[in-house]
C-alpha cells in the first residue's frame, strides 16, 4: 500500500504537516523562479500568455496554500497573463480572486472553466 512506503521513496503523508509545508513552500518558490524567468523573455511581437491554475477545491481561504496561489495569480495578472482555472472553490478561487483584485480586467482576463461534477456544484464568485 502506498501509505506504507518510506519517505526515501519520495512519499510524504499529509499527516506530516512540517514535510507538507516544506513541499508547498519549495513549490511556490520554484513557481516564482519560473515567473521571474518568464519576465526576462521579450518576444518580437506582442505575446499574450495564459496560465492555467487547477488545484484542490477543498483548500480554505486564509490557508497558506490559498494565500500563496492568490499571490501568484496577482503577480501573473500584473504581468498581463490571463488566468484560467476550473472555476471551482479552493485554489481555483484563490487564483481567480488574486487576478481580479489587481484589476486583471484592464490588462488580462480571469476565466473559470466549469465541468459538471455531481459532488462539486459550487462556482467561485470570481470566475
Amino acid at each position: 500500500m502506498a501509505e506504507d512506503l518510506p519517505k526515501d521513496k519520495g512519499i510524504i503523508r499529509l499527516s506530516d504537516e512540517e514535510a507538507v509545508r516544506e513541499i508547498i513552500i519549495n513549490s511556490v518558490f520554484d513557481l516564482w523562479q519560473v515567473v521571474n524567468d518568464l519576465t526576462r523573455l521579450r518576444p518580437s511581437k506582442r505575446a499574450h500568455y495564459c496560465v492555467s491554475i487547477f488545484g484542490s477545491a477543498r483548500t480554505n481561504p486564509g490557508s497558506f496554500a490559498y494565500e500563496q496561489v492568490k499571490r501568484l495569480a496577482e503577480g501573473l495578472a500584473n504581468m498581463e497573463c490571463d488566468i484560467v482555472t476550473g472555476g471551482g472553490p479552493g485554489l481555483m478561487q484563490a487564483a481567480n480572486e488574486g487576478a481580479t483584485e489587481v484589476g486583471a480586467s484592464q490588462r488580462s482576463r480571469s476565466v473559470g472553466i466549469r465541468v459538471d461534477l455531481p459532488f462539486e456544484q459550487s462556482v467561485n464568485p470570481n470566475e
